[in-house]
């Protein structure tokens, strides 16, 4: 959001934010120069809250063109009937979530209809909106250019899960595939939001497995979060996009992703990464040997090449302004 509100300064739009969090506000002041107001949110049912927030936008309706909604939880707001000052202004949503199938689904469907344009991180999270397709764009997130780090000439190779260490990012499924695999260790890096039971489970499940060749270990910084990483397996099949493929693949470390969700839109087998079948830890074994027989320098170039197509903050900029006005 503040990557993409910068860029829109840059080309002389006007933009302001509303928000309910303190801290969001300042760094958006920050980082764009551009006003951010506060907004209050009410206690109680989450209708309640949603509707204190949308009486509140009603007060900046006169003064937008566009409203851009960044929550899900914000989009029914958009089929509500209200009468602002010089007509309505149009309401855009940008969806980056993956929603539980059924009511949620149903109800950014029905909220969809009253939107101008629904703009989605992957055609996969764009899918989730049902009867309003035509209204759907899709825009990868744009990222600041990495370092490209290059090939790590250490033996054995390291492969890795990133982000939350919970049970539907799938760690498991890597600890598995990596038994019968040589050559590789097997790296479990992110905040533990699982609780402890959850955290200790995973760690024996990984020692008995692999022993040595295991280690589980809290976050670092983002800027070090690929440190000592050859491969990266994404090992959800509902990831909404894949933050963490685009920032792999910008600093030369080789993605693997489940042929669905929003991660696989990101890599060409064989070409700039690997593909494995979603939720199969014999499939993802049988990639993991592929990638070590592969020229992975050549696939490493051509993903950042890719990725720094897709993610420059310019041309996503332009492309949100003709999405939004389309």
């Amino acid at each position: 959001m503040l990557t993409l509100a910068s860029a829109l300064v840059e080309d002389d739009v006007e933009v302001a934010l509303l928000c309910t969090e303190e801290s969001v506000a300042t760094a958006w002041e920050e980082a764009t120069g551009t006003p951010a107001h506060l907004l209050a949110t009410d206690g109680g049912a989450r209708w309640k809250q949603v509707t204190g927030v949308w009486r509140q936008i009603s007060r900046f309706a006169s003064r937008a063109d566009t409203i851009v909604l960044f929550s899900y939880v914000l989009a029914p707001g958009a089929i509500t009937p209200r009468r602002w000052p010089n007509g309505r202004p149009s309401i855009v949503l940008d969806l980056h979530d993956t929603l539980t199938p059924g009511f949620g689904r149903l109800a950014l469907s029905a909220s969809a209809r009253g939107m101008r344009r629904v703009i989605s991180v992957s055609r996969f999270t764009g899918g989730q909106v049902i009867g309003s397709q035509s209204r759907v764009s899709v825009l990868t997130r744009p990222i600041a250019p990495l370092p490209f780090r290059g090939r790590r000439e250490s033996a054995p190779m390291v492969v890795a899960v990133l982000g939350r260490v919970t049970p539907e990012k799938r760690p498991e499924l890597l600890i598995d595939a990596v038994r019968d695999v040589q050559g590789l260790d097997v790296l479990i890096r992110g905040e533990y939001l699982a609780g402890e039971e959850y955290t200790r489970e995973l760690q024996a499940r990984g020692e008995r497995a692999l022993g040595s060749r295991f280690r589980l270990e809290g976050p670092r910084p983002w800027e070090r979060a690929l440190d000592g990483i050859d491969l990266l397996v994404v090992a959800n099949a509902n990831e909404p996009m894949g933050r963490t493929v685009l920032e792999a693949q910008l600093s030369g470390v080789i993605a693997i992703v489940p042929d669905r969700g929003g991660s696989s839109e990101l890599v060409r087998p064989g070409e700039t990464g690997f593909r494995y079948e979603a939720g199969s830890s014999d499939s993802l074994a049988n990639v993991l040997r592929e990638a070590l027989r592969s020229d992975l320098t050549s696939i490493a170039e051509g993903a950042r090449a890719d990725a720094l197509l897709v993610t420059d903050a310019s041309r996503y900029a332009r492309a949100y302004r003709t999405a939004i006005n389309a």
